[in-house]
């Protein structure tokens, strides 16, 4: 990256990293709500809920935003290499599929395994119930 990027979009790599910061703390209350409780009653049970009491109930919502947040970053990566025809669509999706997709579909995979051997020590799913073939086939695309 070279210190125009740095210059250009500091502003919004803050805000992307106090969003993911916002995620890793809705994510972290998962991990500390006894089986068979409600979240929705756990959950003011969180460390310094207090003072972190919008990361834990909204943190969630931060995902959609980091997401347009990287894409308008990306929009102005792309969009000069492909008006001078440095890059063509097909060589765009090529490039975007192969960074991404790789990466995806190690984590379900990741992220199947642990989910049955949590399983088969404690009869029940890690958070979500819902693991089937459907929804991991809906994941996979």
């Amino acid at each position: 990256m070279n210190e125009k990027y740095y210059t250009k979009y500091i502003g919004l790599d803050f805000l992307r990293f106090i969003l993911s910061i916002s995620v890793i703390i809705w994510h972290y209350q998962h991990f500390y709500i006894p089986s068979g409780i409600k979240r929705e009653i756990y959950v003011t049970q969180q460390p310094f809920f207090k003072f972190l009491s919008l990361f834990y109930l909204k943190g969630y919502l931060a995902v959609p935003v980091f997401w347009i947040i990287s894409g308008i970053i990306f929009y102005h990566f792309y969009f000069r290499l492909i008006e001078n025809k440095t890059v063509n669509f097909k060589v765009f999706v090529l490039n975007r599929f192969t960074r991404l997709y790789p990466l995806h579909f190690l984590t379900l995979i990741v992220v199947l395994i642990l989910q049955l051997f949590y399983f088969s020590r404690f009869n029940y799913y890690f958070v979500y119930q819902n693991n089937n073939f459907n929804y991991f086939l809906l994941r996979v695309c």
